[in-house]
């Protein structure tokens, strides 16, 4: 068996080596890439024999702004063209970005306790969006420059907001325990959810937003080039229906009631409100940013310096800015065989990489692992992970 494998990998680089001398002309690609990750807890506190829970040394480290989760998802297909010069790529792609916030409050409070009487606040919060993208990249590369324009048109899919989400924990005088809890989100969406039987081409109608990309490529010699780039929102993709749901929930225990077994299962509800027309302009994040790359004359080294900023929901009350980066080192032997290895932080998630790839002129394939944090050192202890898949075929 090692030996077929062994066979396969050799006969593959053999072959990739007579016919991997350029770049395709022409190629369908499919990538996708996904990752989670939080900024407390790492693989090594959950993976071992045996687990241990220490809420005082939880409520101590937890960060001040609480406990974040992140996800995130991107698949998409294309068809590109590469006549040298000139490159022409298409593309449809599917993005879903999220992340929820629970506060400090919640591990101080089971972690350091609170006296008699004292009522201890925690809050949440999250958000979720979901778009759908087609856009056409066309690039001219000549010289002394190159400059690639990309315009592209989204549909906003959903848009989730969880907010005014707050609990109270108090210890009564009495010895007792009493928990109250408010639950609050906004979904957003395309059509009306309770008349999903509705929903059609005309519901897309006046939905579809629009942002433009630019890059601006100088070489500075051979090896070294300079790239500026943008993207920034063009019209915003609107959802048309807004529905809003709520939750309560309260509970009362003593320790007391606990030993005599008096206890009383908590009180619980919820509201799915009515669905009604309240539209919500949203914009893909805006991204402003620039590259240096330096690579030898075959490219057979690549490195690349990222440096930028992006803007969520940008032109809106909700608004924020957060910076960028990354760098990334490409080795490559006949165009063939590669490896790659990259850290950055982008879309507000640290991320580390360690790829490979495998290109005989006619099929490619990429593929990788990441480790991933909501923070820059835990990210480095498995908080989080992603990977990728790359797959080309063309001439």
């Amino acid at each position: 068996m090692k030996k077929l494998i062994s066979t396969i990998i050799i006969s593959l680089a053999l072959s990739s080596a007579v016919f991997a001398l350029s770049d395709r002309y022409a190629e369908l690609r499919t990538d996708v890439d996904m990752g989670f990750s939080n900024n407390y807890w790492a693989a090594s506190d959950i993976f071992k024999e045996n687990i241990e829970i220490d809420l005082q040394k939880i409520a101590e480290e937890m960060p001040k702004k609480g406990w974040m989760f992140d996800a995130n998802l991107k698949a998409a297909q294309s068809l590109n063209f590469n006549f040298r010069k000139v490159e022409v790529k298409f593309k449809e792609e599917v993005e879903w970005n999220s992340n929820l916030n629970i506060g400090k409050g919640l591990f101080d409070f089971f972690g350091k306790g609170y006296e008699a009487g004292q009522t201890v606040d925690i809050s949440a919060a999250g958000r979720a969006d979901v778009f759908a993208v087609t856009s056409l990249e066309i690039g001219v590369n000549a010289k002394k420059f190159g400059i690639h324009i990309t315009p592209s048109a989204f549909i906003p899919v959903a848009h989730l907001a969880m907010e005014n989400t707050r609990a109270s924990v108090t210890n009564t005088a009495d010895s007792e325990l009493k928990i109250d809890c408010v639950g609050n989100a906004t979904m957003y969406t395309l059509y009306d959810l309770s008349k999903a039987e509705d929903f059609g081409p005309s519901s897309l109608a006046g939905c579809m937003g629009y942002d433009l990309k630019a890059d601006v490529i100088i070489p500075v010699s051979k090896k070294i080039s300079v790239t500026a780039t943008a993207r920034v929102p063009v019209i915003p993709g609107k959802l048309n229906f807004k529905t809003p749901v709520s939750a309560e929930a309260s509970y009362n225990v003593s320790a007391m009631k606990y030993i005599d077994g008096d206890l009383k299962s908590p009180e619980f509800g919820y509201d799915i409100g009515e669905t009604e027309e309240d539209a919500l302009s949203i914009n893909r994040p805006m991204k402003l940013g620039a590259k240096l790359t330096l690579q030898t004359k075959k490219k057979g080294v690549v490195f690349d310096v990222m440096g930028g900023a992006g803007f969520r929901y940008p032109f809106s009350d909700a608004m924020y800015v957060y910076p960028e980066y990354a760098a990334d080192l490409k080795l490559c032997a006949w165009n063939a065989l590669g490896v790659n290895l990259s850290t950055e932080y982008t879309d507000e998630i640290f991320s580390h990489s360690l790829g490979f790839r495998l290109n005989c002129r006619v099929l490619e394939i990429d593929f990788g692992v990441s480790l991933e944090g909501g923070s820059f050192i835990n990210s480095f202890r498995g908080s989080g992970a992603g990977g990728y898949f790359t797959f080309c075929l063309g001439f």
